[in-house]
């Protein structure tokens, strides 16, 4: 991760005081683990991060910060750390972010009008150009259907990449074993640990791997480690997607100065 932070630091240079405003509502820790960890990035970046924290906050009292901000004239970043809690309408509040500071992408997971694409997505698409030819002919398999990741990876990729032919699956999903055992290409996008093995993949397939576990074990991701043996290439967890994910959203936040 510091490679990634030394490399991102040439994007900020020559920016005054970029801004990164996060709203961050409830008390989940993981999402509290997530914006800490943004917070400490963008400091060692010269990134000024404001976040917005109010457990008593209602939709409206979102959407009115969120306002607040975009109407000050000033460039900046804006992103809603999910989940958010019962009773905050998470599409409302998506919406009142300007496309133009979505730099999460999460206008673009609802199907709305953004200028970024989600980082995480962009973290996959760098990994498969990296470790596939991606004008071939292959079956994708992406594990888990989430609001975040699987719905919008599925239609990123089946919009993007016109040779492959693209499966969005769940464990109830017709034909889940067969389709996962075709797959040249196998993306794990769940929500649960370790549910894909060595026994339900393709050897030489490539893995891709989203996930990101604490156990007893240590940090794990949706696919068991035990299958790295059989792949032709693959993600690993940890240091694999999630620090990718973190580098794109900064360079994000670096194309709205670069591009004003």
């Amino acid at each position: 991760m510091n490679s990634t932070v030394e490399s991102l630091k040439v994007d900020f240079l020559k920016i005054n005081r970029p801004e990164l405003k996060i709203v961050f509502i409830g008390n989940d820790r993981a999402s509290k683990i997530f914006v800490e960890k943004k917070s400490r990035i963008g400091a060692l970046l010269g990134i000024k991060t404001e976040i917005y924290s109010d457990n008593d906050a209602t939709t409206m009292s979102v959407i009115e910060k969120i306002k607040d901000w975009q109407s000050s004239g000033k460039r900046m970043g804006i992103m809603v750390q999910l989940p958010l809690p019962a009773g905050i309408n998470r599409e409302a509040v998506i919406g009142a972010i300007n496309p133009g500071n979505d730099v999460d992408g999460l206008r673009y997971c609802l199907g709305f009008e953004s200028d970024f694409l989600p980082p995480v997505i962009l973290a996959v698409d760098s990994s498969l150009k990296r470790l596939t030819a991606t004008d071939q002919k292959k079956t994708v398999a992406v594990v888990g259907s989430g609001f975040l990741v699987g719905r919008p990876l599925t239609r990123f990729l089946k919009t993007n990449y016109p040779s492959f032919q693209v499966f969005n699956l769940s464990r109830q999903s017709e034909n889940y074993q067969q389709i996962l055992k075709s797959a040249e290409i196998v993306i794990g996008a769940a929500d649960q640990p370790e549910i894909i093995n060595i026994k339900q993949i393709k050897e030489h397939s490539i893995l891709i791997d989203v996930g990101s576990f604490k156990t007893s074990g240590g940090v794990v991701g949706n696919i068991e480690k035990e299958a790295y043996q059989i792949s032709a290439g693959y993600t690993p967890v940890p240091g694999g997607i999630g620090p990718m994910t973190i580098a794109y959203l900064y360079r994000n936040l670096a194309k709205i100065y670069q591009n004003g």
